[in-house]
């Protein structure tokens, strides 16, 4: 199921941007929950943690709850979620870029950009929700590369470390035969990073990369390569830019 969240202090304008896109969910067949606030401090932790998709206004009625502070509150839960800013100023722009901000429509501009917008996130979140097939002992499995946290060498073996989904349950862990840099291949231009001869890391949960490691957004630390920090550091710039553009 899709999970949009709505922000917008004027009434009448939410109204409108709920019914328009609920319109176009409806048309593209989508099973979707629409959640729609006037009042950015009623949000609650669980319902960002949910989110796939955002549309909130920039200018809201208090700058401790503005949209930008909205953003950076949903950033900490979900890194993958898109964001778009429909708003009446063009300026906040900028602001955007520091919380990974996918599109701005302007509040005149509502009927000519909504749906293209729209249409063009879907795609973004149907990229994000792709596959990683897997051979365990106990058969092949599929699994969502957005909740793939890292691959770690265990001996002769990898192990596949997940986020917890939903979260607040019990993490995953499979265990795979092969060599890592055989799924390092497979996996290549999809968002990982090798930061080690034992970890390929999904980029979305580094936070901080430096040559005493790679710090996740949870509070892991992992090594990083000291030989080859400036390589991997490059690498990850570029997938970062990847990521948000």
């Amino acid at each position: 199921m899709l999970r949009v969240l709505l922000c917008d202090d004027d009434e009448l304008f939410l109204s409108r941007v709920k019914s328009r896109v609920e319109t176009f969910l409806c048309s593209q067949e989508e099973k979707f929950e629409i959640l729609a606030y006037t009042d950015a401090s009623l949000i609650t932790d669980r319902e960002l943690e949910l989110c796939d998709l955002a549309l909130l206004d920039v200018d809201l009625a208090t700058r401790e709850d503005d949209g930008i502070a909205l953003a950076r509150r949903l950033r900490a839960f979900r890194r993958d979620a898109v964001l778009i800013f429909v708003t009446n100023y063009v300026e906040y722009a900028p602001a955007g870029y520091e919380v990974g901000a996918f599109r701005y429509i302007l509040k005149q501009r509502l009927d000519e950009y909504l749906t293209p917008y729209l249409a063009l996130a879907l795609k973004k979140i149907a990229e994000s929700g792709e596959l990683y097939f897997a051979q365990t002992e106990k058969g092949e499995i599929q699994l969502p590369l957005k909740n793939i946290e890292r691959f770690e060498v265990f001996l002769h073996n990898v192990d596949i470390y997940l986020r917890p989904d939903p979260p607040g349950t019990e993490a995953q862990k499979y265990r795979v035969r092969g060599p890592l840099s055989k799924i390092e291949a497979e996996l290549a231009n999809r968002g990982f990073l090798r930061i080690h001869d034992s970890f390929l890391v999904n980029v979305r949960y580094i936070t901080n990369l430096t040559r005493q490691g790679a710090e996740l957004d949870n509070g892991t630390v992992l090594r990083v390569s000291k030989k080859m920090y400036t390589e991997i550091k490059q690498k990850y710039l570029l997938l970062r830019r990847g990521k948000w553009n």
